[in-house]
């Protein structure tokens, strides 16, 4: 099973900014593990008794907020490097799928059902390229998963629709649930899309 670590930037209803990107990471389930150990071996240059407390979120490493704020710029963005490359390497094997839309081209309730809509039907896809490619010997399911979200009933309906339904593209196929939600902090790789 592969799990899509999803999140939106930018805010439908912010006039100060055109452009609303939905993006995110994919790994293997086996993988999750090895990637989420080396990323606390960074972490805990920060904090060696509860390294779990830091956060790798781009926007929070940068500007030395919160649990960030006692370290140096040079520190932040070095650890800011060692958790890409962690996410680099072939023993991970990540996959990056992000759709950007210019918010000046739909109606702001129409942008995350879109963006949603893109980039479960690539996820979708891509599993199925998965299945397809091995001649049927690497049959693989997805799941997505959210940081917690005013979309949160939204985007499991939407989901449902487009597995039962189908959306502009066809239908989902490869997905073995409705997108789970869940706090950043709770799991290391769902703050990985947060290094964008």
């Amino acid at each position: 099973m592969y799990l899509l670590y999803l999140d939106e930037s930018g805010s439908v209803d912010d006039p100060n900014s055109h452009f609303f990107v939905m993006a995110g990471v994919s790994v293997f389930e086996r993988q999750t593990h090895w990637a989420e150990r080396s990323m606390n071996v960074i972490a805990e240059r920060f904090d060696p008794v509860n390294p779990a407390r830091m956060e790798f979120h781009a926007a929070l490493m940068r500007t030395g907020r919160y649990e960030w704020q006692s370290f140096a710029a040079a520190d932040r963005v070095q650890a800011t490097v060692d958790v890409l490359n962690v996410l680099n390497n072939d023993h991970n094997a990540l996959k990056v799928f992000a759709v950007v839309i210019d918010k000046r081209t739909m109606a702001a309730d129409s942008i995350v059902p879109k963006a949603f809509e893109l980039i479960a039907a690539c996820f979708d896809d891509y599993l199925a390229h998965l299945y397809t490619s091995s001649n049927g010997k690497n049959p693989q399911r997805g799941i997505v998963i959210f940081d917690k979200s005013t979309y949160e009933i939204g985007i499991q309906k939407l989901s449902a629709v487009f597995k039962h339904q189908g959306h502009a593209n066809g239908q989902l196929r490869n997905f073995a649930e409705v997108p789970l939600f869940l706090d950043s902090k709770a799991s290391r790789l769902k703050a990985v899309y947060c290094l964008w």
